[in-house]
């Protein structure tokens, strides 16, 4: 089980650059000097240019937050293991997620959330802060939902699209920990975490700026709590990575709940080599995930629901990295 160390830490504004990388060849990972493009701790204004080239930034992104250099690197989901750009100087970043505009929000271990705007190059749009932030989710409506510890108590706050400032927040004597939360085609927000005896809880979330609950959901099979993450599938299901009985792990999807539970999983996904996954994301076509693996450096994608061997692999920060997380432009949108 993995604590952050950012725990512990008072909250402050990181100072956040977006670093450009030379052109890449081949299939090794070639990433630029942490120095390259990067703007002083405390500056504002700065920029580095465009992401890509002008013909390449419609491509579709996969971004990853790399919690030991402090940085989000950029890959193409198309061709080889390229990093193509990075976000830098973010303090522990965390969770990431993107919206239908392309935006990229990191959550990261100053509690903030900070949000780039295409092509990702100077500070940051827009920075919603109120507490210590694990996990972000966005809806397609653009509300926000952070998890984490506003004043030291397992919350969800809520943002409304634009804002910087919380509309609402919602506790749960349930959560010890809140991980990681995605939101349905509906606005519903689903919630992964811990309870105070380390077993795995799940909830629901309604109703977003006027939300005063959250409502626990069951599984009628056993969760091994692993910190894996939660989304929401193409069909409006929602996933949950995590260990199963074998001792590897696993996506479980299950349909909505009924009177409060999830009941048995409709789908198991089972990612073959995986090691200790912190997060997934779906590609926007539904058909595969992108699974960040903490403990092993990469991230995989596999084939959803068949899973199995991963179809490829990106190695982060020459196998040094530690990637909490992973997003993609354009995100699945239920």
């Amino acid at each position: 089980m993995r604590e952050f160390s950012s725990l512990a830490r008072a909250l402050a504004t990181a100072s956040i650059a977006f670093a450009m990388l030379p052109g890449c060849s081949g299939n090794s990972l070639q990433a630029a000097p942490d120095s390259l493009g990067q703007i002083a701790s405390g500056a504002q204004g700065a920029t580095t240019g465009s992401l890509l080239t002008a013909s390449a930034k419609p491509k579709p992104l996969i971004f990853v937050s790399d919690e030991r250099h402090n940085n989000v690197d950029i890959f193409l989901q198309s061709g080889g293991n390229h990093v193509v750009g990075r976000i830098s100087g973010i303090y522990e970043p965390l969770r990431v997620a993107t919206d239908r505009a392309n935006n990229v929000y990191i959550a990261d271990g100053n509690g903030n959330v900070s949000v780039f705007a295409p092509p990702y190059t100077g500070p940051p749009s827009l920075v919603l802060s109120g507490g210590y932030a694990f996990g972000v989710a966005v809806s397609k409506n653009r509300l926000v939902a952070a998890v984490g510890y506003p004043q030291g108590v397992p919350s969800v706050t809520f943002f409304a699209k634009g804002a910087s400032t919380p509309c609402a927040t919602v506790t749960s004597p349930g959560f010890s920990i809140m991980n990681s939360d995605a939101f349905d085609g509906q606005g519903n927000l689903y919630i992964e975490g811990r309870d105070p005896s380390n077993q795995t809880e799940i909830g629901e979330v309604t109703g977003g700026c006027n939300a005063t609950a959250i409502t626990p959901l069951t599984t009628a099979n056993a969760l091994i709590y692993s910190d894996g993450g939660i989304q929401v599938d193409k069909q409006g299901r929602i996933a949950i990575l995590t260990d199963n009985s074998a001792s590897s792990f696993v996506i479980y999807t299950y349909n909505p709940p009924v009177s409060g539970s999830l009941g048995n999983p409709v789908s198991t996904t089972i990612l073959s080599h995986q090691k200790g996954p912190f997060g997934f994301a779906f590609l926007a076509s539904g058909a595969g995930v992108y699974v960040a693996g903490f403990l092993e450096s990469t991230v995989k994608e596999y084939a959803y629901p068949g899973g199995g061997v991963a179809i490829r692999k990106l190695r982060i920060h020459g196998f040094r990295g530690l990637p909490s997380d992973v997003a993609v432009t354009p995100p699945l949108v239920p």
